[in-house]
């Protein structure tokens, strides 16, 4: 299970790296991205993707988020200056087919439906004219992270990075009492959603904050942060009720 989610991760890293690749013959880019890049990793795979010595199979390999983010984070100012357009491979966006029934036998028809509809959505945007090099390199790294949340409520952990993978990953939680197996696929990714914002902001982060930032319903947000918080991994709702004034 996930082997098809991990067909299309490694097709969507690709797809971000070849849109970079395809600017540095221009000196001043490929000047730019050696300085600015801070992540080892990074340079490596866009060096290997730039050498004619490599072929694909030997250089397509999954890069973390972290690794992603240091890459997206060098065009953001829309530096270098010039013409830095994202280049949209539309064939490849519908490639997402491919991952729904798996998602679906593995997860639920909801979970797939949900995914189907987010593909269509991130494929509309990268499909925008003129859009930036960072815009959609941007775009394609929410893409992945969604694409992993979902291997890893599979259980498919070996296909994600281990620097993605957090350490109080829930994917073995048993539903609870009377919970449908679609409500139970819904919580794990809502669980390690929020774990992910928790890890981000602090144990100590308000409510609404960590719910801003897990991209999470008030309410699922809230009853995902009591579960954290009976777990020891969340002390804000602690801390509000310290603060608190006393009633007289």
């Amino acid at each position: 299970m996930g082997a098809q989610l991990h067909a299309y991760d490694l097709n969507l890293t690709a797809y971000a790296i070849s849109n970079v690749i395809q600017f540095l013959p221009d000196q001043r880019f490929a000047q730019w991205v050696n300085k600015q890049i801070k992540s080892p990793t990074a340079i490596e795979y866009l060096r290997k993707w730039g050498d004619e010595k490599y072929d694909a199979s030997q250089v397509r390999e999954l890069l973390s988020d972290a690794d992603m983010y240091a890459i997206e984070t060098v065009f953001e100012d829309e530096q270098p200056r010039g013409s830095w357009d994202w280049e949209p491979y539309h064939a490849l966006h519908l490639l997402y087919l491919r991952t729904v029934r798996e998602v679906r036998e593995g997860l639920s028809l909801q979970v797939a439906d949900d995914w189907s509809a987010e593909c269509v959505q991130f494929g509309s945007k990268l499909d925008t004219e003129g859009l930036k090099l960072y815009e959609g390199f941007g775009i394609v790294r929410a893409w992945v992270q969604r694409l992993r949340e979902l291997q890893l409520a599979l259980g498919a952990e070996q296909f994600v990075p281990p620097a993605d993978i957090p350490k109080w990953h829930v994917s073995t939680l048993t539903p609870a009492t009377g919970t449908t197996e679609d409500a139970h696929a819904k919580r794990l990714i809502l669980v390690d959603r929020m774990r992910m914002a928790v890890a981000k902001l602090g144990k100590d982060a308000t409510p609404n904050g960590l719910i801003k930032e897990a991209k999470i319903k008030n309410k699922n947000g809230r009853d995902v942060l009591r579960e954290l918080e009976k777990l020891g991994e969340y002390n804000g709702f602690t801390r509000e009720r310290k603060y608190m004034p006393e009633h007289q």
